[in-house]
């Protein structure tokens, strides 16, 4: 421990090696390949003071703030935001949106989100395929 420690290691580094030997030591007394007492049985743990770290670097937590607050919407979001508000009142169930009044009502809104099933199943007429986006708000 203490030719690590002249090394330059530093002391939780010494402390973690310490307790992976009496772990390895503790496991070989058990399985009966050690029958004295251990030689980590009497050692103390070096001195550390763990550093105050933040759960995030500061660089991510200002992109998330800055993605948080940026001005630039998203067309798409806004037009679900907009369905959404608009098409929850003659839902069958509150806080339910009628999507398929939606898409009769304005059919170049399915269009722009990409819309193209509902429930899991094709409605007759659409153009999905392989490349097409899940249905939103579905």
């Amino acid at each position: 421990m203490l030719e690590r420690k002249r090394e330059g290691m530093h002391s939780r580094s010494v402390n973690l090696h310490i307790i992976a030997l009496r772990n390895l030591f503790n496991f070989a007394k058990l399985q009966g390949v050690l029958k004295h007492e251990l030689p980590t049985r009497d050692l103390k743990r070096l001195p550390y003071k763990a550093p105050k770290r933040s759960l995030l670097p500061s660089e991510t937590i200002d992109a998330l703030c800055a993605e948080a607050v940026r001005l630039a919407a998203d067309p798409d979001v806004d037009l679900i935001l907009r369905i959404q508000q608009e098409y929850s009142e003659n839902a069958e169930r509150p806080g339910e949106t009628d999507w398929e009044c939606a898409w009769t009502d304005h059919p170049e809104w399915r269009k722009q989100l990409h819309a193209h099933r509902t429930a899991g199943a094709l409605l007759p007429g659409d153009l999905s395929g392989p490349h097409s986006r899940p249905a939103a708000g579905l």
